[in-house]
């Protein structure tokens, strides 16, 4: 077992380098909107909001993956039933123990507007959102060692032996600050309190920008497509069920995630919730095609204006057989602040 999870190991290092152009991601779909669509910028049902999103990955085979990102954003009445809205969010993604890391920080601005609207609170609305911002990709260069510095003698790695790679120990250890550009649009339909649908589109990397750690400066941050899909349909008084499903795709590379999560809400008590979900994702290996990567088991509490989840993603791949199908827990957080004038009310769907 443990030669398999060194195999693995060396496996999960390698990919931080052969596949350092492929975003981050995150297994609760919805619980960071910022990270999903430009376009979700204040659609929310309050005035504010804020929230925060943590990830550890791979940790029982030695390799940490650890995300975090922080978000919030804002609505302002324009005229009518038109509004902007404001955002800022901010990313750190560590792999390998710090080895290779990741850092955005984006500034997102959104134009909503209300399609049709009656009395009995259907609604239809269509919102499109950009984000710009600034990114950096660092390598810590001294965690790595080469086939030069092992000691066939004495078993061991030998820090202090020379490389071989006369290429690396010339550049840097990051890469400079650059540009990132994402835009999305989105429609959403709300029949009731309790029911409604969204659709939604997004690119992210318009400008594809440069992140080579090296003197010739070909490698790029591909384009990343996203659709995205959910929404809330009432089963009884009490029980609601919230679908939701993703598709990215980041050359050559693709993913969906997809499942459900039922949701509980005891007549007269409006401000609590508890919802469970149960999603599936689906990946593309290499040369392999699609295959089922993670269950995830997902868990979400609502009280007033607070919703906290935490996830945990059960191995299905063939990573199985080194992480006893452990593989990730994420926990999720985001308080919505209250109207405080009635013009910035909006019907949202629930995410």
């Amino acid at each position: 077992m443990r030669v398999i999870q060194c195999i693995y190991l060396c496996f999960i290092m390698l990919c931080a380098f052969t596949v350092q152009a492929q975003d981050p991601h995150f297994s609760q779909i919805t619980a960071s909107p910022l990270n999903i669509n430009p376009a979700f910028t204040g659609l929310i049902e309050g005035q504010y909001r804020v929230n925060a999103i943590y990830r550890d990955q791979w940790s029982s085979v030695g390799a940490k993956y650890r995300t975090a990102s922080v978000g919030a954003d804002f609505r302002y009445h324009i005229t009518g039933n038109d509004f902007y809205a404001f955002g800022v969010k901010f990313l750190n993604d560590q792999a390998g123990d710090g080895l290779y890391q990741q850092n955005y920080a984006h500034l997102s601005i959104s134009y909503l507007k209300k399609l049709f609207g009656d009395r009995n609170g259907y609604s239809q609305y269509i919102s499109g959102g950009v984000q710009g911002g600034l990114g950096q990709h660092s390598i810590n260069w001294s965690n790595l060692w080469f086939g030069n510095q092992y000691d066939l003698t004495n078993f061991n790695i030998d820090f202090s032996a020379g490389t071989g790679e006369s290429e690396i120990l010339t550049n840097s250890a990051s890469v400079d600050l650059f540009l990132d550009i994402n835009a999305g649009l989105l429609w959403y339909t709300v029949f009731d309190e309790r029911t409604s649908v969204y659709f939604g589109i997004s690119m992210s990397h318009l400008n594809q920008p440069s992140i080579s750690f090296f003197s010739d400066g070909t490698a790029t941050l591909n384009n990343k497509y996203s659709l995205h899909a959910g929404g809330e349909f009432l089963l009884n008084r009490s029980v609601s069920i919230l679908p939701a499903a993703r598709w990215l795709y980041q050359d050559p590379h693709q993913q969906f995630v997809l499942g459900a999560s039922l949701r509980y809400n005891q007549m007269g008590d409006a401000d609590v919730a508890l919802r469970i979900g149960l999603f599936t994702r689906i990946t593309e290996k290499f040369n392999d095609g699609l295959q089922s990567d993670a269950m995830i088991m997902s868990v979400a509490y609502e009280f007033s204006d607070f919703i906290v989840g935490l996830s945990y993603d059960l191995t299905t791949s063939s990573l199985a057989a080194a992480n006893n199908r452990q593989g990730a827990f994420e926990l999720s957080s985001s308080y919505i602040f209250p109207y405080t004038n009635r013009n910035y009310k909006v019907t949202c769907p629930k995410l």
